[in-house]
């Protein structure tokens, strides 16, 4: 990784980016983020996540390949909760290393198609509150084919494929769809949506919590839920002007045969390089022994581009 750091910086035409923020409720965490740019090459540090990737774009479509490890938190193992509360009894530190390839091609009028695969080895272990068996060390295999459209107005990511885990075969299909619209008024309207089956615990969706790394539902925790099937809706209303966007919303979610609201609010705001988010919100239904479910997410990012430009 250092030496593909190196290559980067002395390509002399390369980008940096940097992201910090965090998820605040009963179960806190950080993100830290770094990454450097130049040409097909990328390194990216996203908390105990390094990832390097190589991708190349062009007029009829984009492929990429990465290597990846990821220490400590991997899946959120470490954090689990069962009804409505932390669950240290439950924790697990998880590991893991490996590597997934793809490319899509644009088919015109917005349309494209593709696909990646990817194999993953996970490392489990305990921690002094664990009461649980450790799981085995194993690999996971993942591939997946994608169909999508994209314009200023819609954007829809259909996936579908198998992962392998432990011998069993887990078939999944997603699909998340975000309409837009220009303007001084920008109302908020998503949806997220999959289907499993046979499902393990590394293979399982992750829901809850307001970072950009699960499926999103106001009030919950990140990755409270581990879930086989789910829809999660986002509506609301918004407004917008030159450098900021300002909405509030009602997350409307089903998984696994339940259902839960959740209720929040967002703000973005983007001056030259830098773009500040704040997005907080409460589930007043989710079970709770102490208080109400609540969650904050807050970051920082600037983008440097052309930052280290060479002369």
């Amino acid at each position: 990784m250092v030496l593909l750091f190196a290559l980067t910086a002395l390509a002399g035409d390369w980008e940096a980016t940097a992201l910090v923020g965090g998820e605040f409720n009963r179960d806190s965490h950080g993100i830290v983020m770094a990454g450097l740019r130049s040409g097909p090459v990328s390194v990216v540090l996203n908390t105990d996540t390094l990832a390097a990737v190589v991708e190349n774009e062009g007029e009829h479509g984009r492929w990429w390949a990465q290597a990846k490890g990821q220490s400590g938190v991997a899946g959120m193992f470490l954090f689990p909760w069962t009804e409505g509360a932390k669950d240290p009894s439950m924790g697990l530190s998880a590991f893991t290393l490996g590597a997934d390839v793809g490319a899509v091609r644009y088919l015109g009028h917005g349309l494209y198609g593709g696909g990646w695969a990817g194999v993953h080895y996970w490392r489990f272990g305990g921690t002094d509150a664990t009461v649980i068996d450790v799981p085995d060390a194993r690999p996971v295999l993942t591939s997946r084919a994608v169909v999508g459209y994209w314009s200023e107005r819609l954007s829809v990511d259909a996936q579908g494929g198998v992962s392998i885990d432990a011998g069993e075969l887990v078939p999944q299909l997603s699909v998340v769809v975000v309409a837009r619209t220009k303007g001084f008024f920008r109302p908020v309207a998503e949806l997220r949506a999959g289907v499993s089956s046979n499902v393990t615990p590394i293979t399982a969706t992750r829901l809850g919590g307001l970072n950009p790394y699960v499926i999103p539902l106001a009030g919950a925790a990140w990755a409270e839920f581990r879930v086989d099937d789910y829809a999660v809706a986002r509506v609301g209303p918004g407004v917008a002007m030159e450098h900021w966007h300002a909405a509030a919303f009602t997350d409307l979610a089903w998984f696994d045969g339940r259902g839960a609201v959740g209720i929040g609010g967002l703000g973005t705001y983007m001056t030259g390089p830098w773009t500040v988010t704040l997005i907080g919100g409460v589930s007043p239904w989710l079970d709770r022994p102490q208080g109400l479910a609540g969650t904050v997410y807050a970051s920082v990012g600037h983008d440097w581009r052309g930052f280290g430009k060479g002369g």
